[in-house]
């Protein structure tokens, strides 16, 4: 609730605001309330930033009723203030701020490290909003619809993510470390049955070191 000091000892204040959504972009609504002593018979409200087509000015019996609702707005800035309709304030006027709140977009808060040979990547499994109902767009390098292909690729990549609601479209940055695929030099040796046990190992290594190598055969895994 929004009261501000009385003239008079009469207030004018607002109640029960509702905000624009992006899928209401028009359904934004408040309640003016007019209290206080002494009121007279007619007041004359004065309207600001209202809708092309809305009244600017507002007579209101106050023997009947002291309040009313405004429905049916888009985001903006409102100021009302209260008159007698000899001119004379009653209360001092009300500003009324309406606004959407828009969507937030959630991403991993660090780059998403892959391998340039790990096939395409979904970006709809790295993001979300925080106002469901909306539609993923993504554009960068690599990417294609709602993947991301980081083969040719290599160091960090931006790919740019936009979220439509309704009325409101926000963007982020998803960032990714592609980190280029290792290649096995194999050295290839002659053996006979009976050299027994090879030490696999000893006859591949890799131009990136630091990892492990797994050998597989006829659905053996040899290491």
């Amino acid at each position: 609730m929004i009261s501000l000091v009385s003239v008079k000892a009469q207030t004018l204040q607002v109640n029960n605001i509702t905000l624009p959504t992006c899928t209401s972009p028009n359904s934004g609504e408040f309640e003016i309330e007019l209290t206080g002593v002494g009121l007279p018979d007619t007041v004359v409200f004065r309207l600001q930033g209202f809708p092309s087509g809305s009244p600017s000015f507002i007579q209101l019996d106050t023997t009947l009723v002291k309040v009313f609702v405004y429905q049916g707005l888009s985001e903006g800035n409102y100021f009302i203030d209260v008159f007698e309709t000899t001119g004379t304030s009653i209360a001092p006027g009300v500003f009324i701020a309406l606004d959407i709140v828009e969507p937030i977009i959630s991403v991993p808060p660090t780059p998403t490290t892959v391998c340039s040979n790990d096939g395409p990547q979904d970006l709809l499994a790295l993001v979300s909003a925080d106002q469901p109902g909306g539609t993923f767009t993504f554009s960068g390098p690599g990417v294609s619809g709602t993947t991301f292909d980081p083969s040719g690729l290599s160091g960090f990549e931006n790919v740019n993510v936009t979220y439509t609601l309704g009325v409101c479209i926000v963007s982020n940055i998803v960032t990714f470390d592609v980190e280029p695929a290792p290649i096995i030099i194999p050295f290839p040796i002659t053996v006979c049955e009976d050299n027994g046990v090879v030490d696999l190992n000893t006859l591949v290594t890799a131009n990136i070191p630091g990892g492990a190598f797994t050998f597989l055969r006829h659905g053996c895994v040899w290491e």
